[in-house]
């Protein structure tokens, strides 16, 4: 039976529809209400929607790993999907007040500014300034005028500085859900990082900022379809949850959710796909001053970043993995597991 149709002219299903549906309209009701300032932690609201979402999608989601208590904890994790966020922050939205980092221009589109601008209003959003929209002009700093659509060394300095303040005051009242990348991948490996947001867990001095830690996060796509997906290989299997636009839906969630994962086989557990998240052990500012505060964030976030890659891929799997790896979980035991 016909029912909608996406972007490339399929056809989707009614089943498919109706799940799009289930979350278009969960998450408006909860939009609405965020909108509105209804929740103490906001982002705590739309954790569970999506765990509720995922479990409905037969989308298994385990979490390794311990997440530091009584800390405002940086979350530096890879980038693969729209789902990211809210299913990094899960865990700790349950215990304290999570905010997520998003592009800038996530303010400006008419579909979410409503949404993403109410966030920002109660330290639950921290929009990062984009190059090249500060370039274009698109993006306004004061002190930064590009000419000719090129910064200046100082004028690119700054720009860090602001990024780096604005996390630092998000990091005030809450911890921040951050992906460095700046865009999705394909979860086979990891882009550069962008260091300047480790800056914020230094003062102006270099010293690091007491109560206040960054955590790497890596997000493997373990299996889909009953297949076990080989770490840094690619596969089209991995495109059923990786939204990184090569296909062209990486815009457009609900397209995404209808037409890739819906259309996944579910395996003899019912599930179509599994995603291990894994929190690997936190790094304390502490232990990387020496230098100035633009130094001191460059040598943490570089750190994050191998530890990051380095299990993106050779993740710390319950089997098969060397022990060296299995040393931060020895027996693999999610820490909390929805679906």
């Amino acid at each position: 039976m016909k029912g909608l149709f996406n972007a490339q002219g399929l056809p989707l299903t009614v089943a498919n529809t109706a799940a799009s549906l289930y979350f278009l309209g969960s998450y408006s009701k909860s939009f609405y209400s965020i909108t509105n300032g209804c929740f103490e932690n906001p982002v705590a609201e739309l954790c569970e929607i999506t765990r509720d979402g995922m479990e409905r999608l037969g989308v298994e989601v385990n979490y390794f790993g311990e997440i530091p208590k009584d800390k405002k904890i940086l979350f530096a994790s890879n980038h693969v999907s729209w789902l990211d966020g809210t299913l990094v922050a899960a865990p700790a939205a349950q215990h304290m007040k999570v905010a997520l980092a998003g592009a800038e221009h996530l303010s400006r589109n008419p579909v979410t500014r409503p949404f993403t601008n109410a966030l920002a209003r109660q330290n639950a959003m921290y929009f990062v300034p984009r190059l090249r929209d500060i370039r274009d002009g698109i993006t306004k700093i004061e002190g930064i005028t590009p000419k000719s659509g090129r910064l200046s060394p100082d004028d690119i300095e700054l720009l860090y500085d602001v990024t780096a303040n604005g996390v630092s005051d998000i990091l005030n009242h809450a911890s921040l859900v951050l992906f460095p990348e700046g865009f999705m991948g394909d979860a086979t490996d990891i882009s550069k990082f962008s260091t300047p947001p480790f800056r914020a867990l230094f003062d102006e001095n270099g010293r690091a900022i007491q109560g206040r830690v960054a955590q790497p996060v890596v997000i493997d796509i373990r299996m889909v379809e009953g297949q076990e997906i080989t770490p840094g290989c690619y596969t089209n299997l991995r495109d059923r949850f990786a939204q990184y636009g090569m296909s062209g839906y990486s815009h457009n969630p609900l397209m995404h959710l209808a037409t890739h994962i819906m259309k996944t086989k579910r395996d003899d557990k019912r599930r179509r796909m599994v995603i291990d998240i894994h929190y690997l052990p936190a790094l304390d500012p502490k232990d990387f001053v020496g230098g100035t505060r633009a130094e001191n964030g460059d040598a943490l976030g570089n750190t994050i970043a191998k530890m990051v890659r380095h299990y993106v891929l050779y993740p710390p799997r319950s089997k098969g993995a060397p022990k060296y790896m299995r040393a931060f979980y020895p027996d693999a035991i999610p820490a909390m597991r929805i679906g």
